[in-house]
Formats: structure tokens, sequence, C-alpha cells
């Protein structure tokens, strides 16, 4: 996983993603203070959210076969 990377010259696919499964996550973590969101060309997603409570990390599968 890299967030640092953010250019236009990467010619990444489209890559489909359950929406209903990031309202889920995002519903359910709210209250959290910090969040970050990183997706793989491979077809993953990586959500982390950080609260004073408590720090979870969430996997989300893409609906589609990544190329």
């Amino acid at each position: 996983w890299s967030s640092d990377v953010c250019s236009s010259d990467l010619a990444i696919s489209p890559i489909t993603f359950p929406t209903p499964v990031f309202k889920e996550i995002f519903s359910a973590n709210k209250d959290a203070k910090d969040m970050t969101l990183e997706f793989s060309e491979k077809g993953l997603a990586k959500l982390e959210f950080e609260s004073d409570d408590y720090k979870t990390t969430y996997y989300v599968v893409s609906t589609e076969e990544a190329k």
C-alpha cells in the first residue's frame, strides 16, 4: 500500500467496489477522528479508522476481477 503516490501519469483501470459495504463501514465509524482509505490496483481497498476509543481496519475486495 502506498498513499504517497498521487499522479495523473499513473494508468490504473477502473475498479468496482460494493458501495453498500462502504456505506455500512462509514456509518459504523462516523465518530472516528482519523480515517485512511487506500486502494490497490489488484482490487483491494483498505480502510482504517481511529477514535479515542478504538482503532480498526477493514479490507474490501472489488466486485470484479482485477485485470
